[in-house]
Parts: C-alpha cells; sequence; structure tokens
C-alpha cells in the first residue's frame, strides 16, 4: 500500500505522455510568436514578445491565432515525451545496478 510504488511501463508511458501534452499546450502560444519572429510575420512589427502575444491576440484570436496548429504539435509532442521519460527512467534503473 506504498504510495510511491514504482510505476509499470504503461503508467510511465502515459505519465510522459500526459505531461508533454500539458506543456505543449501550455507554451505553444510563445513557439508561435517564436517562429512568427524569425520568419518576419506582421512586417517585423513586433516590438518584443508581450507585444507579439498582443498583436496576434486582437488579430486572430486565440484558436485561430495563439494555438494555430496546435493539434499537429500534439500529435508528436506527448509520444516525444512518453518515449523519452520511458527510456530515461529505464537507462537510470539499469545504470543503478
Amino acid at each position: 500500500d506504498d504510495p510511491l510504488l514504482p510505476l509499470t511501463g504503461t503508467q510511465r508511458l502515459l505519465a510522459g505522455g500526459a505531461a508533454g501534452a500539458i506543456a505543449q499546450t501550455v507554451t505553444y502560444p510563445l513557439t508561435v510568436v517564436r517562429r512568427r519572429m524569425q520568419v518576419g510575420v506582421g512586417g517585423g512589427g513586433y516590438h518584443g514578445v508581450a507585444h507579439a502575444l498582443r498583436s496576434i491576440y486582437a488579430a486572430e484570436g486565440v484558436a485561430n491565432g495563439l494555438f494555430k496548429g496546435l493539434s499537429l504539435a500534439l500529435l508528436k509532442g506527448p509520444l516525444q515525451s512518453a518515449i523519452g521519460f520511458s527510456v530515461n527512467d529505464y537507462a537510470k534503473k539499469r545504470l543503478a545496478r
């Protein structure tokens, strides 16, 4: 009944996937801003991250602006995190022996 029992492989994959999905969703607006500032979208008229976030929100809204393309990112990010977390845990256990 120890609440800190080791996780099974499936539980590690699910935890890693959930962590990846949450992280991807929370940070995605910053990814949109970074990408647009690199490409120069908006005429290069952004005066920093906060200004870019406000401008994109005002012009395009939340779903079509700040989170545009998130669905595709959610296909890759959680899977990558799930595999990464699981491999890291497995490697740590093997190397500790």
